[in-house]
């Protein structure tokens, strides 16, 4: 498929907020039981969202980026975890972290997901206009 840089920019548009869940053997030890795992991308956040190993009422949300677990849970008690895949982590109510998410979900108000992106956070564009080419790239590759 050939598509130009218009065709790409009104693709970007359909696309408000991307949340992907991610299926995968986590280690040898747990080859048996299959870890959800799921990718949030914000317009002012990228967070990453496990069930707490303790408890399953609770998920535990991850983010690479100081303020990103703040931006979207004001009230979260955010710890930093040198030397880990994730620098922030947090343990939050599994049901506050889907009514928070369902309320950014419907307050949506902007047309191109790309654009709703505080220009001042440039870096954050950029690493998600990376991940929309390698998943258009997947998606050619897919046709």
């Amino acid at each position: 498929m050939n598509t130009d840089s218009s065709d790409m920019g009104r693709l970007a548009g359909c696309y408000n907020i991307i949340i992907g869940a991610h299926v995968h053997e986590a280690h040898r030890t747990q080859l048996q039981r299959k870890t959800k795992n799921m990718w949030i991308y914000l317009n002012n956040s990228f967070l990453s969202t496990v069930t707490c190993k303790d408890d399953d009422t609770l998920l535990h949300v991850r983010a690479r980026r100081e303020g990103d677990i703040e931006n979207v849970f004001p009230e979260a008690q955010t710890v930093r975890t040198d030397n880990r895949d994730y620098l922030y982590r947090t343990n939050l109510p599994r049901e506050q972290v889907a009514q928070v998410l369902a309320n950014i979900v419907n307050t949506i108000d902007y047309n191109n997901f790309k654009g709703s992106i505080d220009y001042v956070d440039i870096d954050r564009h950029d690493e998600y206009c990376k991940v929309w080419t390698l998943m258009r790239k997947s998606q050619q590759f897919r046709e």
